[in-house]
């Protein structure tokens, strides 16, 4: 694990509990993204009713909070931002598979054939989510397939779409 996986998985640990404090909030994603030498902490989270502008500043002033009273937390200077996922918001965290199971899901996938990089796209809903990777129902082939997670190269929430399959290479 790399040393922003780690991180992720510590602040997803220790910021999980401080969501789930608020009734029917949930903590769906976190990544950091560095922008012209500045770490950008995002927050996404999500809830039984659509979340507020209220929600997103409460659960910023907890946050902030936590991050004061542990300055070892992040070991760099950071903007945080908190904010609800969206329809198209990317999946980048196996945990956040766990949160959109039964959702039609559209990917991009990567393998290597020799020295050529082949891509692939396709969609299809989500069934299960292990360690291996994902399972997922693709109605354009009507069939089942199980996707590695070192295949997946972007993933995201699709609403109200098709599911369709393509190949190519790049």
């Amino acid at each position: 694990m790399g040393y922003f996986e780690t991180t992720l998985d510590h602040l997803w640990q220790r910021w999980d509990s401080i969501v789930r404090e608020e009734e029917g909030l949930r903590l769906f994603h976190v990544e950091i993204d560095k922008h012209s030498n500045k770490y950008v902490v995002r927050v996404y989270i999500e809830g039984e009713e659509s979340i507020t502008v209220d929600d997103c500043e409460l659960i910023t002033r907890k946050l902030l909070k936590d991050l004061s009273h542990y300055p070892g937390v992040l070991p760099f200077d950071c903007l945080l931002e908190v904010s609800s996922p969206g329809e198209m918001h990317v999946l980048t965290l196996k945990k956040s598979f766990d949160r959109v199971k039964g959702e039609k899901l559209q990917l991009r996938l990567g393998f290597r054939r020799g020295t050529r990089h082949e891509v692939r796209h396709c969609s299809g809903k989500l069934v299960d989510v292990d360690e291996e990777g994902i399972t997922l129902f693709s109605h354009a082939k009507n069939t089942v397939v199980f996707l590695r997670w070192k295949t997946i190269e972007f993933a995201r929430v699709l609403s109200g779409q098709r599911n369709v399959c393509s190949g190519g290479s790049g």
